[in-house]
């Protein structure tokens, strides 16, 4: 019978200051063990059936003498009290397929332990936790990868005095890459504000932000149609706030400076949104956040249901929306970020109640020069936005399947970069996530020029620069012999930051067999216009939305046959390809 002892080496005679954590086997409780003074350490057991671990001996002659002490029943805290534990939440709903980080709340008054293990206590290689062992109250995240395979997996996180005296383990599972598949993913309504400019209002190469109000005693933005509200607080003694919109209709912002200082720890922004339904799940922030100057280069979110307890977790992204990180870094370019986050079942916030961002500096590092100057200014650009983060949330629908259906397509795979019909607006001008690197087996596209969106792709980047093209595989269903076709599919089409009209370009060809009839026509579109607030405001409802029904016929398709989609110029979206023989 073996037995498992997990020891804890603090390296430092402050109390929470803890170097590493190790599972060491023994045939027997009766190890003897030299102490050192130097170190402080508590040696468990449990009775496990498993193999005997190689304790390397140059490991802990690296870490220098160690203390070990008997295992013990004691159940004390540092101060010789009762030890607890408590961990909220206490369960995690299915991870989705590309992973994140999850934060846990730790209650305690003694020393514990964390690990992250399979069912037989083994340590998984695709999840793990940022802290090991701690003392007192603390934040944990749960950092879980990709999930690359097409098989569901599980694990558990377990939180465990050091006296085992107390254990809490929640269990998790996460999807494979195709899971999910029709079945209904829970969507919240989305929220969008952004500082939207009165083109009328231009005075020396500055505008008038039209979409909220501004107190600058208490350095508060309040959006006009949602109540939503945004304020600085902390800052130097010097410290500013104001809101305008910068040399161009599009460019509204709320710039802050002040930041730095003794007490930089203390400056933050803090997003206050009102639910307009439940918030729960997987969820996503986007944010514009921008500097050039000597302010602080690292940042992170965090989130609050009352704006006093704040929630870790938050992974933040700047584009391809790929590389999600419990840090950012200001910058002067990328400005549109991409928060994941999740909300438990169990910290469900209601409709009607409100959902709390705070962005904050990690540290004091300046982005240039050797220290941070509170006369540089941060940029809230443009808005901010929040909606579900899962596949097939929105932007889908069933795909028919009747017999005369050669091929239907709706791009549940595509899911990276903003959703331009939140409106997230100019976030989507010029991103990189292109769709050839996630479409379906047997497509083809560009390589540029085709971008994935949540549920649909775009063509063009940013400019009026719309060259790109898609192909379908071949249509298999149709044999040999020739026949006549109809596609359908849906568009819509890009209002620009400066509110002027795009070419609207998009044909349709064939390569292989067939001859195609008449192209769509593009020509009752309403024009886009916003020499006025009225006139910005008619074309957003517009240019918003899809346009449904565009067709297409083919004729003399076989088999051999794939089908083109493609622009010259313009940004444009598709979605929901059907192919019919008629």
């Amino acid at each position: 019978m073996w037995y498992k002892y997990s020891l804890i080496l603090r390296t430092d005679k402050k109390e929470g200051n803890f170097n590493d954590f190790f599972n060491v086997f023994f045939l027997s409780e009766t190890t003897v063990f030299r102490p050192d003074s130097g170190f402080k350490t508590n040696l468990k057991c449990r009775t496990m059936k498993k193999s005997l671990f190689n304790f390397a001996a140059t490991m802990l002659m690296s870490a220098g003498a160690v203390v070990f002490n008997a295992c013990s029943d004691d159940n004390t805290d540092s101060d010789g009290g009762v030890g607890t534990l408590e961990v909220t939440p206490a369960s995690l709903e299915t991870i989705a397929d590309y992973g994140g980080s999850f934060s846990f709340d730790v209650r305690s008054n003694s020393y514990w332990h964390v690990s992250v293990e399979d069912a037989d206590e083994l340590p998984l290689d695709w999840a793990s936790a940022d802290i090991v062992s701690g003392m007192g109250n603390a934040s944990v995240n749960l950092s879980v990868e990709t999930n690359d395979g097409q098989t569901v997996r599980t694990g558990r996180i377990v939180f465990e005095l050091d006296d085992m005296s107390s254990r809490t383990e929640i269990p998790f599972s996460q999807q494979g890459n195709d899971a999910g598949g029709t079945e209904t993913v829970y969507a919240i309504t989305p929220i969008s504000d952004f500082f939207l400019c009165d083109p009328q209002s231009a005075d020396g190469g500055e505008y008038r932000v039209y979409t909220c109000t501004f107190d600058a005693d208490t350095e508060t933005v309040t959006f006009s149609q949602t109540g939503n509200t945004v304020w600085r607080i902390g800052g130097t003694d010097d410290k500013t706030s104001r809101v305008f919109g910068k040399s161009q209709i599009y460019n509204g912002r709320f710039a802050t400076t002040g930041w730095g200082g003794e007490d930089w720890e203390k400056s933050a922004l803090i997003v206050k949104m009102k639910a307009t339904s439940d918030l729960k799940g997987r969820l996503r922030f986007g944010f514009g956040f921008v500097s050039a100057d000597a302010v602080p280069k690292n940042w992170e979110c965090t989130w609050s249901a009352d704006g006093k307890s704040w929630n870790k977790g938050m992974e933040v992204a700047a584009t391809p929306y790929t590389d999600f990180s419990p840090t950012f870094e200001l910058k002067s370019t990328s400005p549109y970020k991409m928060a994941r986050f999740s909300i438990s079942e169990g910290q469900t916030i209601k409709k009607g109640n409100f959902l709390y961002i705070k962005i904050a500096p990690t540290d004091n590092t300046p982005i240039k020069g050797s220290e941070v100057l509170s006369t540089g200014t941060v940029t809230l650009n443009h808005g901010f936005y929040l909606t579900t983060h899962e596949k097939k949330a929105y932007n889908t629908r069933p795909m028919p399947d009747d017999d005369n259906i050669v091929l239907a397509h709706g791009f549940d795979e595509a899911f990276n970069g903003h959703d331009y019909f939140i409106p997230a607006r100019y976030f989507l001008s010029n991103y990189n996530n292109l769709y050839n690197e996630v479409m379906p087996d047997g497509w083809s596209a560009s390589d540029t020029g085709v971008r994935e969106c949540p549920g649909y792709v775009m063509f063009g980047a940013n400019q009026d620069k719309g060259s790109g093209w898609l192909m379908t595989p071949p249509l298999a269903k149709l044999g040999d012999t020739p026949s006549e076709i109809t596609v359908t599919f849906d568009l819509a089409f890009y209002a620009s930051a400066a509110y002027k009209n795009e070419t609207k370009s998009m044909s349709v060809s064939v390569e292989g067999p067939g001859t195609v009839g008449a192209q769509p026509d593009y020509s009752d579109l309403p024009s886009i216009n916003g020499a006025t607030i009225a006139e910005m405001e008619a074309t957003d409802k517009a240019y918003f939305k899809w346009y449904e029904g565009y067709q297409v016929k083919i004729s003399g398709a076989t088999k051999d046959t794939r089908i083109k989609f493609a622009t010259a110029n313009g940004r444009h979206f598709l979605d929901n390809i059907v192919v019919t023989k008629d």
